[in-house]
């Protein structure tokens, strides 16, 4: 888009007309997560944090830092600063994060649970019960990172994302969270693409190289039910496939 100016002349009959060009464009947003530096299952944290990065219009490019709350590494600065997020938030681990990264463990914890509650309440039906704590154990808050006031006070002089008030950071993320407002969901854009087939990678190594690999590809396991349910016309019209895991 071009203008046309005066160049802030008072005379105008004794200036020369100035031309600036001025470029208009969108790019996603550029977003932080905070993780607790001392999780010891920080890996797996990592992976939902990297699905949820999955789900949006250009989370590829987002960061994952560590903190203990109360500061963050100079490392870890210098790569925040130079990324310059838009929006900074912070990782709420729960029961969630339990069932998913140890599936065998869960079973045995939600078997206690329910034999617990029968006992209480006799009578009470087994599978009912059972469905009904699963179904709620992303309430049950294992870990919840707390930001101190002067880290806080550190992130707005830093980095001074956009954010609510003097709270800098925008909120909390959970395992299976979902992309919302200000973020942008792939599912509001994919209608509007000519993207036919969804691959979810599956890396057969340790751990840590899996890290590596799916902070490069994403991670859509979790997020292939969503993903089928909101785009439901598209997945049956066929011109959204969401494949089956590949190795």
């Amino acid at each position: 888009m071009e203008t046309i100016g005066s160049g802030g002349c008072k005379m105008p009959s004794n200036c020369l007309p100035t031309f600036k060009a001025i470029y208009a464009g969108v790019r996603p947003a550029k977003v932080v997560t905070l993780i607790n530096e001392h999780d010891k299952d920080w890996i797996n944290t990592s992976f939902r944090v990297i699905e949820w990065y999955s789900q949006m219009w250009g989370g590829r490019h987002n960061l994952i830092v560590p903190t203990n709350g109360r500061s963050v590494r100079e490392e870890f600065w210098f790569l925040t600063e130079a990324f310059d997020p838009d929006y900074v938030y912070s990782y709420r681990k729960t029961m969630l994060d339990f069932k998913l990264s140890s599936p065998e463990e869960y079973s045995k914890w939600l078997e206690q649970q329910v034999e617990n509650f029968i006992r209480q309440n006799p009578g009470s039906d087994r599978e009912f019960t059972r469905e009904s704590i699963d179904g709620e154990i992303g309430q049950f808050e294992i870990d919840r990172l707390v930001i101190s006031d002067a880290l806080q006070q550190e992130i707005l002089n830093r980095l001074n994302p956009f954010h609510p008030k003097d709270h800098p950071i925008r909120d909390t993320v959970s395992a299976l969270d979902g992309v919302h407002y200000p973020l942008t969901s792939l599912t509001k854009i994919i209608p509007n693409t000519d993207l036919v087939r969804i691959v979810d990678l599956k890396a057969d190594f340790e751990k840590a190289i899996q890290l590596i690999i799916y902070s490069a590809t994403g991670m859509l396991s979790s997020f292939q039910k969503n993903l089928s349910n909101e785009l439901q016309d598209l997945h049956e019209s066929g011109r959204l496939q969401v494949a089956e895991p590949e190795r």
